[in-house]
């Protein structure tokens, strides 16, 4: 994912100005974390894995604002003079909208405001026990360094590949890659989980 992010700031998002360059060095600080964490050798500790979800709801967020900002959402105006978008368009665009959305609302919780009728103290109990569910979320599987390199050299140069080269839509290529790790990690999920008799 946050391959995907780079290449939906890069492709949708940048425009060369100062906050733009300002953004994407702030944001040059979590990849390099991201990165780091990828190829070492050892699991992530609690503070880690809490960094590393945090990071996942931020580019899922900044994926949506991205792709749907106001002028994306003017497909909704009629009078707006736009192409017509393909049912498969349509249907991937909703589809990561959903996921996006849901995501953006875990990122939301995160922020430790206390409710209507709800003390602080209240509120920040709720918060960490929020933060436990979130470190759960985070698998304990450590990627070899051959399995890293693997994504990052295969998404990495087919996203610089289709950068230059223009091969799919950047829009619909985003989509995509929003949505494939989703059933990919199911069925990942289903083989690494061990069958009676101690067969796999």
């Amino acid at each position: 994912y946050t391959l995907t992010f780079w290449f939906a700031f890069l492709s949708l998002f940048y425009d060369g100005s100062m906050a733009h360059n300002s953004l994407m060095y702030a944001v040059l600080v979590p990849s390099f974390v991201t990165v780091w964490l990828a190829f070492s050798p050892n699991p992530a500790d609690s503070i880690a894995k809490l960094f590393a979800y945090m990071w996942f709801l931020c580019i899922t967020l900044s994926l949506g604002l991205m792709q749907f900002m106001q002028q994306s959402l003017s497909i909704f105006d009629s009078n707006a003079s736009l192409p017509w978008l393909s049912a498969s368009d349509a249907i991937i665009a909703g589809m990561a909208f959903t996921y996006l959305s849901t995501h953006a609302v875990f990122v939301l919780y995160f922020i430790p405001i206390p409710g209507k009728t709800q003390s602080m103290s209240d509120r920040m109990k709720d918060w960490r026990a929020y933060t436990d569910v979130l470190i759960g979320r985070v698998s304990n599987h450590q990627l070899s360094i051959r399995e890293a390199m693997v994504i990052l050299v295969l998404q990495g140069g087919f996203l610089l590949l289709n950068f230059q080269l223009h091969w799919v839509d950047n829009t619909l290529l985003v989509n995509l890659l929003i949505l494939l790790p989703l059933p990919f990690s199911l069925v990942i999920g289903v083989l690494a989980k061990p069958k009676i008799g101690g067969l796999r």
